[in-house]
């Protein structure tokens, strides 16, 4: 891989596992979910048969995927953020030849909060698309807005736009050079917020959430752009990094990837966060050209998500075969049965990590340090 003829564009798919377009509107005349404010109470079946009558959706609310996919995989709101209006629906909606999938999450901080998750790195596409989408209930509701300040949000970051860009960073390459203070500062400067302070252990997998920290008296335009030249930059920094991992502390990485094929091979249960960091090293052993790739059985971008979250519960069993479920021992068989333990589950998946092989060319730089 050479740094100077690799596209920004191919620097950022090779970072970003994926993107949330987010945004937020709010009923006028109606307080804001999150605050103590007297008023007038949210008709929430009435305002649930008006989304209904523009568009059809699906209501998730309490099921398993709402419980277990939602949070980590397409960036939706905790649990603990939702009060007991909380609604979460899936509009499926199609456009010429694509089909789009948009969540509709009812009273989790503002009143309704439109988002599309996917790993597209057209920004610009993407917003455009909801925008006319959410356009489509404009007559039916009163949105909050101001001439002065646009759109009303809980957030005063959100206010204007209600635009919200979140990006899912995966970023090895910057916390092993120890970059990560340096990184959160340049953010801060650009006009980004990221969900990682200084000082904290860096997060499982070493993803990194960012997102834009300004929405008022900006158009949409000048936020894509900034944000998505922030993002370029960044991607680049980390290729390089990588790139530095793999020929100026060669040994290091060869340590890190040894160390994945250990645990990998040999362990009965792999936690969460154990699980992540073992497919960071591999991903980026992978881009330097270290080993040589398998196949997992998923795409590159879902791979973190299937370990973090709980769908691996539903995913895993279609490729983990019962004969390998059989060859663990006994105790482990039975935490399978009926419902699969996630950590055994996590470790049969990550077995595969350890059959990875190192590249001649990898080794000739190992044997010379």
């Amino acid at each position: 891989m050479k740094i100077d003829t690799l596209s920004r564009e191919h620097a950022l798919k090779l970072t970003c596992l994926k993107t949330q377009i987010t945004l937020v509107r709010n009923v006028a005349d109606y307080p804001f979910p999150t605050r103590n404010a007297t008023g007038p109470t949210p008709p929430l079946n009435q305002w649930l048969e008006q989304l209904a009558a523009v568009h059809p959706f699906e209501d998730l609310t309490g099921t398993d995927f709402a419980a277990t996919a939602s949070s980590c995989r397409y960036g939706l709101a905790d649990t603990e953020d939702q009060g007991p209006a909380y609604r979460l629906l899936e509009f499926t909606v199609t456009e010429g030849e694509v089909t789009h999938t948009i969540f509709c999450e009812l009273m989790a901080g503002n009143h309704f909060t439109f988002s599309m998750t996917g790993p597209e790195i057209d920004f610009t596409e993407r917003i455009a698309f909801l925008e006319r989408f959410v356009d489509r209930f404009a007559p039916v509701f009163n949105f909050a807005y101001d001439e002065q300040f646009g759109y009303l949000t809980t957030l005063p970051t959100m206010t204007g736009t209600g635009l919200r860009i979140r990006s899912w960073m995966h970023l090895p390459g910057l916390s092993y050079l120890d970059y990560l203070r340096q990184m959160v500062q340049t953010a801060e400067v650009k006009g980004i917020f990221t969900e990682y302070m200084p000082g904290e252990e860096p997060p499982p997998g070493d993803l990194f959430i960012f997102f834009n920290r300004f929405s008022l008296n900006l158009p949409l335009a000048t936020i894509v752009r900034d944000y998505q030249t922030f993002l370029f930059r960044l991607a680049k920094q980390e290729i390089k990094a990588r790139i530095r991992l793999a020929y100026d502390r060669v040994e290091h990485l060869y340590d890190e990837v040894i160390r994945m094929r250990l645990i990998a091979g040999h362990s009965n249960l792999i936690a969460e966060r154990e699980a992540l960091n073992l497919l960071s090293s591999y991903y980026i052993a992978c881009t330097t050209g270290a080993i040589k790739p398998i196949n997992l059985g998923f795409e590159a971008e879902e791979c973190f998500d299937v370990v973090r979250d709980a769908l691996h519960l539903i995913v895993l069993p279609k490729v983990i075969s019962p004969t390998a479920i059989q060859t663990l021992p006994a105790v482990y068989q039975q935490l399978s049965t009926p419902v699969p333990n996630p950590d055994v589950l996590r470790a049969l998946w990550c077995r595969k990590l350890a059959k990875v092989k190192f590249t001649p060319q990898f080794l000739r730089r190992v044997n010379r340090q």
